[in-house]
C-alpha cells in the first residue's frame, strides 16, 4: 500500500510541474545575430551583401566581385560550368562543389561550397585571395576592403617604346610590362641600361599592366 501511494505521489508532483509553463531565465546570455559583412571592392561599395555559411566560410558574390575587378565571367547553361578569367588566371568551378581547376592542370579547394543563394553564385574569400592576386582586409563594423594587389620589382631596362617596357632582373630574367596606364611622373628617361622600379598589379607575366614607374631623378 506505501509504495502504491509513493507512486502516486510522485506522478501527482510530475504533473504539476508539467503543468507549470516554461520561462526564460532573465540572467540568460541574450542571442545576438551577427549582421551581414558588406565590403568595397576596389573603392566602390558591393551591392548585395557578404555572408558567413556554415562551415564560417565568408561568401562572396562572385560576379559582382569579379566584375569590379575587371575579370570576366562566363557560365555555360549546358555543363553549369563558371570560368572566371582575370590578371592571366583561369579559374573553373560550379555551384555545389568546393574545388577549382586553375589554368586548366591545378586543382585548388576552397575548403567550402560554392553557393547559390536567391539565385546568385557565392563564393569563398578564398577563390579569390588564394587563386587570383588579391588582398582582403578587414575594417571595423564588419566592412572589407578588396583590393588586387601591387607588387613591384627593380630591374634593368633592355627596351622601351610608348606603351611597353622590357627589363631584365639580378637574376637574368626578362619581362615585358603595358605601361600605357602607367604613372611615370617620377621617371628619368627610360633610357636603356638603366634601373627602374616596376609597380604592377596581379602576378608577373609577360605585357603585366603596370601601375606606376619609378626612378631617380636627377
Amino acid at each position: 500500500m506505501k509504495n502504491n501511494m509513493k507512486v502516486v505521489f510522485i506522478s501527482v508532483i510530475s504533473s504539476i510541474f508539467m503543468a507549470v509553463p516554461c520561462f526564460a531565465s532573465p540572467y540568460a546570455a541574450p542571442v545576438i545575430e551577427k549582421n551581414d559583412y558588406t565590403a568595397q571592392v576596389n573603392g566602390t561599395w558591393l551591392q548585395n551583401p557578404i555572408y558567413e555559411n556554415k562551415d564560417h566560410a565568408h561568401m562572396y558574390p562572385l560576379r559582382e566581385v569579379c566584375e569590379l575587378l575587371g575579370y570576366d565571367v562566363v557560365w555555360e547553361p549546358n555543363t553549369k560550368k563558371i570560368t572566371v578569367t582575370g590578371d592571366n588566371i583561369i579559374a573553373e568551378c560550379k555551384s555545389g562543389e568546393s574545388s577549382v581547376l586553375v589554368d586548366g592542370d591545378m586543382v585548388f579547394e576552397l575548403r567550402a561550397e560554392i553557393e547559390n543563394k536567391n539565385g546568385m553564385t557565392y563564393v569563398p574569400s578564398l577563390f579569390f585571395t588564394n587563386i587570383f592576386p588579391i588582398n582582403m582586409t578587414n575594417e571595423p563594423n564588419e566592412v572589407i576592403l578588396v583590393e588586387k594587389q601591387t607588387n613591384q620589382v627593380t630591374a634593368t631596362i633592355t627596351d622601351a617604346t610608348m606603351n611597353t617596357l622590357s627589363v631584365q632582373t639580378a637574376e637574368g630574367t626578362y619581362y615585358t610590362f603595358d605601361t600605357s596606364n602607367a604613372d611615370k611622373s617620377k621617371c628619368n628617361g627610360l633610357t636603356i641600361g638603366s634601373e627602374v622600379t616596376v609597380f604592377y598589379k596581379g602576378n608577373l607575366y609577360d605585357n603585366t599592366e603596370v601601375v606606376a614607374l619609378e626612378q631617380t631623378l636627377l
